[in-house]
């Protein structure tokens, strides 16, 4: 991509900090492996071929979507971005948690945040079966399925 780029070796591998040759042979290797011409030489400059600007095009957007990638994952690491599934039993969900996700709110206003309420018994179902990540209830549950509230 970077001979693409700048359409020269020598600067390409100045910019890579690399080799001219290593550059060369990494071109060379890949015309090679796709089995088509990428550049074209006349006299000491180089050109794209067709199916190098084609190409091109493919790799400067794999190069944008890694790099959207890349931030996807600061944001969700840094809980900047993404979404958290609560659910709780009445009391807890009306009383309690309302003023505790407001504050959540605001030192995080990029996690959505969805608070489902319900009785003890489809909290817990929902816990076990991933449909919510975190549960308050209040109480024991009937008939506890593995001590998970």
């Amino acid at each position: 991509m970077t001979v693409a780029n700048t359409l020269s070796f020598s600067k390409a591998s100045k910019e890579l900090h690399v080799s001219q040759p290593t550059i060369s042979v990494q071109v060379k290797n890949l015309e090679q492996d796709l089995g088509v011409k990428l550049f074209q030489q006349f006299g000491k400059k180089i050109y794209l071929t067709e199916i190098g600007i084609g190409l091109s095009h493919y790799a400067k957007r794999i190069f944008n979507l890694a790099d959207e990638a890349e931030l996807y994952i600061s944001d969700c690491k840094g809980l900047s971005k993404g979404k958290l599934l609560i659910g709780a039993s009445t009391t807890p969900g009306i009383y309690l948690l309302p003023q505790v996700l407001g504050q959540f709110k605001k030192s995080c206003p990029g996690i959505e945040t969805i608070l489902e309420i319900g009785n003890t018994l489809e909290m817990e179902e929902k816990i076990l079966t991933n449909q919510l990540e975190v549960a308050l209830v209040c109480g024991e549950a009937p008939d506890n399925k593995g001590g998970v509230l």
